[in-house]
């Protein structure tokens, strides 16, 4: 069932099925069918699994590790904190469980919870990039810049072909206005992995700082053709369409936000600016009109959600 679960995963639950049905006591089945529906998304299923399995062989603490995991994509964050510490109290050599701790915390916004642990899982794999990249993830967002930089150079001196590590080092070098490091590292992640929306996104959002507009321009409908579903992209190509003073276009960008996520602030300050704009290029006395109140209800929405936050 384990070689065949790589290859058909319905198929190998099936087979733990069957092994239960010879053997109601076989904890290690309940496990690793509680593991297959996991990677289904079947997490409720799959946490009556690792339920299971742990009442029959209450020290494993792969199955509590496994838990936590699903108990974290459900939203269950105190149940997989609960579940991830009683994993590595009944096996603190497994990097594992300090690693997806750390993400939880990281998740929960405790950041430093997070470096601690990463440290941990560092001390136990200490040539695994991925740990030094996610931990270099953490001490940005406790603005530990020279700690990120750190952990991002040796993440890199461990695996050159991690994408993900390029794109959080050009982050941080965006982050400290170094946009010409900072371009080097997004040039380099889309080289390694060319179809990641979010990557062109981010170049795109580069360029326009830099002022190379028709880069960004080019970069910005790269993300959207892979990912036409993320408002983010829209956000940034309606910038760029207001920084060319393409105010039609960017306003269509800006309303296709709305009509994805209606609770993105911003967009509605842009679209307030935008009407302005027009407003500003006709002699259209009626358009001047409408600009002039489609400008003031979206800034009046805009100014709604800081109202919503002082209440």
């Amino acid at each position: 069932a384990e070689a065949l679960a790589e290859q058909d995963k319905d198929k190998a639950i099936e087979l733990y099925s069957k092994v239960i049905q010879l053997d109601e006591c076989n904890a290690g089945a309940y496990n690793n069918r509680g593991a297959l529906k996991a990677q289904l998304g079947n997490d409720d299923e799959a946490i009556e699994d690792f339920n299971k399995a742990i009442e029959l062989e209450p020290k494993d603490a792969g199955a509590y590790n496994n838990r936590g995991n699903s108990k974290m994509r459900i939203g269950d964050i105190n149940g997989a904190l609960d579940d991830y510490n009683k994993a590595a109290e009944l096996d603190p050599k497994e990097k594992g469980i300090y690693q997806n701790r750390a993400r939880l915390k990281q998740q929960s916004k405790d950041y430093n919870g997070a470096i601690a642990d990463y440290n941990q899982a560092i001390e136990l794999d200490p040539k695994n990039a991925e740990l030094y990249n996610n931990r270099g993830n953490a001490k940005a967002d406790v603005l530990d810049i020279e700690g990120a930089m750190a952990d991002y150079n040796k993440a890199i001196e461990l695996n050159p072909n991690m994408p993900e590590i390029y794109y959080n080092r050009g982050q941080l070098y965006y982050n400290l206005h170094l946009y010409d490091k900072s371009l080097i590292d997004y040039n380099r992640g889309i080289e390694l992995s060319p179809n990641n929306s979010g990557a062109y996104n981010n170049r795109a959002d580069l360029y326009l700082k830099m002022g190379q507009l028709d880069n960004a321009l080019d970069d910005i409908n790269t993300a959207i053709t892979l990912d036409p579903s993320s408002y983010v992209s829209y956000v940034t190509r309606g910038e760029i369409y207001q920084a060319r003073e393409q105010y039609n276009d960017a306003i269509c960008d800006f309303s296709k936000v709305i009509s994805i996520n209606s609770n993105i602030k911003d967009v509605y300050k842009y679209l307030s600016e935008c009407y302005y704009r027009l407003l500003d290029k006709t002699s259209d006395e009626e358009k001047k009109k409408q600009y002039a109140a489609l400008a003031d209800a979206n800034q009046k929405k805009y100014n709604e959600f800081d109202n919503k936050a002082d209440k």
